[in-house]
């Protein structure tokens, strides 16, 4: 029998949804890493503080903050910030 990764819940504060849409298909590549949180907290994201458990990842050329909760299983994105110059 073949284990499978533990799968967690992933949940979007209302101002992240907003700007997921705005972005339209250029968003695409942010999506998709929101997305993977599904497999848990990424190895290279930065632990800003223990409590609560709150971590930043440079993915898909966005600042993405998240909080981690290991006892739900679950994951609440907080903020997106481009990581690019304009």
């Amino acid at each position: 029998m073949s284990s499978q990764p533990a799968y967690w819940t992933v949940e979007r504060r209302r101002a992240v949804v907003h700007h997921l849409i705005g972005l339209r298909e250029v968003g695409a590549d942010l999506r998709r890493a929101i997305d993977s949180l599904h497999q848990g907290v990424p190895e290279d994201a930065r632990k800003l503080q223990d409590d609560p458990e709150t971590w930043e990842w440079l993915e898909a050329r966005h600042w993405i903050a998240f909080v981690a909760d290991r006892n739900r299983r679950s994951i609440l994105v907080t903020d997106l910030e481009s990581a690019t110059v304009e």
